[in-house]
């Protein structure tokens, strides 16, 4: 089985401190072959400086700027580290290309933009109208967020900021509607006590979805809570390891509290994005791009979809091909004795070429069970 490929990439730490000061984090990263992100985690972890924000802005400006020291190296820590980098495989086990990527070809959108009302009019959507009676009598959960029975937006924010989670929601559902996508609330599935079972709503429950270009989509909006952390305090007596131990038994209580940083999930099939604030710009100022982020998202959906499907038959057919289970089939390729397979993370390329040969020069290697005959594909 061909595996997906790994390189081993050497760090000097006093070099690699003269290089992230000599030029930005990107450059210095495509050098080594590897991220800026992972190069800044392997900077924190010897405990480097590394530039702030704007500082190559203010270098290209021709201002003065300042460059921090190395501190001393820490305690147990190495000069030189080595690690390894996942690559992903260009080509199989028999050296021939893998199929490229398909491109996700989007279309633009072109309707209104999402516009967020200063207040709330006096005739509000019907979905924010109805969210607005049920959060009316303030319960809370554990935290601060409110909670209500029924249906209704799917909203996680504290009092505070309820007012503006209703104003985020009017500016979407009003644009939703003007591009003609519905929107509805789904239920928490019930127990239906005549045919003694529970009976799961059709989606995830509890969810407000909107359904764009044939898709659902589901829509969250939450609000980021701040831990606070209360130190208890010890009795009197207690010393060296006594006191040590009733520290360890007695962790600092963690109370939560709204800090008024909304954000927007938004999740399909394929996988989810998120808008919030932060980056010098508000949720409201976000929503501009929502639109054309949740065409994206359809469209990654029924591509995703495709794949599934596609992967699902390249099984069937090669348990069809080895006369075996599916389950057989999938423990010979993780011992790694079928070649002409590559897996890449969770998705395994088979090649029906390559099985067919391994199949007629060893056709007694495998065979489905005796607890497993009914399940042969």
């Amino acid at each position: 089985m061909s595996r997906p490929s790994s390189v081993e990439v050497i760090f000097r730490r006093t070099e690699l401190h003269a290089q992230v000061w000599a030029e930005p984090m990107r450059t210095v990263a495509k050098k080594y072959g590897i991220s800026d992100v992972a190069l800044a985690k392997r900077c924190r972890k010897w405990g480097s400086p590394l530039p702030v924000q704007g500082h190559w802005n203010k270098v290209a400006a021709g201002k003065p700027v300042k460059t921090v020291p190395l501190p001393p190296l820490p305690k147990g820590a190495v000069e030189e580290a080595r690690q390894r980098y996942w690559r992903r495989p260009t080509q199989d086990a028999r050296g021939e290309p893998l199929p490229p990527t398909p491109t996700l070809e989007v279309e633009q959108d072109r309707g209104p933009a999402v516009t967020v009302p200063g207040q709330l009019p006096d005739t509000p959507h019907r979905l924010v109208w109805s969210a607005r009676r049920a959060f009316r009598p303030s319960r809370h959960s554990e935290d601060f967020r409110l909670v209500s029975e029924g249906k209704h937006l799917d909203l996680h924010v504290s009092q505070e900021q309820l007012d503006r989670a209703l104003r985020v929601f009017q500016g979407l559902l009003t644009a939703f509607e003007a591009r003609g996508w519905p929107v509805e609330l789904v239920g928490r599935g019930f127990w239906d006590e005549r045919a003694r079972e529970y009976i799961k709503p059709d989606g995830k429950p509890g969810a407000t979805r909107v359904r764009v270009d044939g898709e659902w989509i589901n829509l969250r909006l939450s609000e980021k809570s701040r831990i606070e952390k209360t130190p208890q305090t010890p009795p009197r007596g207690l010393r060296g390891s006594m006191l040590a131990r009733w520290h360890e038994l007695h962790r600092p209580s963690r109370t939560q509290h709204p800090s008024g940083v909304l954000w927007l999930v938004l999740e399909a099939e394929s996988g989810r994005r998120a808008l919030k604030d932060g980056g010098r710009k508000t949720l409201e100022e976000k929503l501009a791009e929502a639109p054309q982020v949740l065409r994206w998202m359809a469209a990654r959906a029924k591509q995703y979809r495709m794949e599934l499907e596609e992967q699902r038959k390249r099984w069937d057919e090669a348990a069809r091909v080895l006369r075996v289970s599916r389950f057989t089939l999938y423990a010979e390729i993780k011992r790694g004795r079928i070649p002409g397979v590559v897996r890449i993370g969770r998705t395994i390329r088979l090649s029906r070429g390559a099985l067919a040969a391994w199949f007629e020069a060893k056709p007694t290697h495998v065979g489905p069970p005796a607890k497993m005959e009914g399940r042969a594909g």
